[in-house]
């Protein structure tokens, strides 16, 4: 399970359109993974985040789901600079 995060930033180092391009999503490296991602949706579970609301309690709730569902989880960060 990889936890996929992208913040977009300006070039200042602030958030770029305060927040509401940054996303959170759980991405599957398995077909276990993936079928376990299916019911989470199906149970109306996140399975990801976009935008700044609420944004450290999404990570924190997807962090825990993909520990929860793959316990060496992988953490890809990227960030983006908008000029």
């Amino acid at each position: 399970m990889i936890l996929q995060i992208r913040v977009y930033t300006t070039r200042s180092g602030g958030s770029h359109a305060r927040g509401r391009n940054d996303t959170i999503k759980l991405v599957a490296q398995t077909g276990d993974e993936a079928k376990w991602l299916e019911n989470r949706r199906k149970a109306k579970l996140p399975v990801s985040h976009t935008g700044s609301g609420n944004w450290d309690r999404a990570l924190e709730e997807l962090r825990e789901a993909a520990k929860t569902a793959d316990p060496s989880c992988k953490e890809d960060r990227k960030e983006h600079t908008i000029q």
